[in-house]
């Protein structure tokens, strides 16, 4: 069962532990947004622990990690505008190594979560049909803790099933 999108967000004056909190509660990222739920930034465990190991309190704000971000290789979060077809966010999380991705609406505001979990859904709802479909689907239990869709998703990479062309077309795109 998908989070809800609530479990991703936490306010700029969150502190460090907040984020940490949060990051632990949906096993990936916080992501940092104002009162009107617009996009500030994203914090992942990595951040976390670099600004721990650098000395950080806990009981920093969350702004200290954004301010550190800014001088990462990509200091952008990555996202996507609501209506994207699936294929583009799926694309970026290989070539980037990202779980998730956030959609946003015109006005930058976090509407919902992409996860890499969807990701394979998407890629088994191309490539197979019927039941044997709807029970993969069923299995992959999208933005949980993601035990289930890091497994699929490692054996499906080493099979010949990801490079049936329909699949391997989501990459492509």
């Amino acid at each position: 069962m998908k989070l809800p999108l609530k479990q991703y967000l936490i306010t700029s004056n969150a502190t460090i532990r907040g984020a940490l909190k949060c990051i632990n509660r949906n096993a990936s990222l916080a992501i940092v947004v104002d009162e009107r739920r617009r996009r500030i930034g994203t914090i992942t465990d990595g951040d976390v622990r670099r600004a721990v190991l650098a000395g950080a309190s806990l009981e920093a704000p969350v702004q200290k990690l954004l301010d550190q971000r800014d001088k990462t290789l990509y200091p952008k979060p990555v996202t996507a505008p609501v209506g994207t077809p699936a294929s583009e966010p799926a694309h970026i999380m290989n070539e980037r190594g990202i779980r998730q991705i956030p959609l946003l609406d015109e006005d930058e505001n976090v509407v919902d979560i992409i996860c890499s979990a969807d990701k394979i859904k998407v890629a088994i709802c191309t490539a197979l049909s019927g039941e044997f479909r709807d029970a993969l689907v069923d299995l992959v239990n999208p933005c949980g803790d993601g035990h289930v869709a890091q497994r699929v998703e490692s054996v499906l990479s080493k099979t010949d099933f990801v490079s049936k062309p329909s699949v391997k077309r989501l990459a492509d795109d």
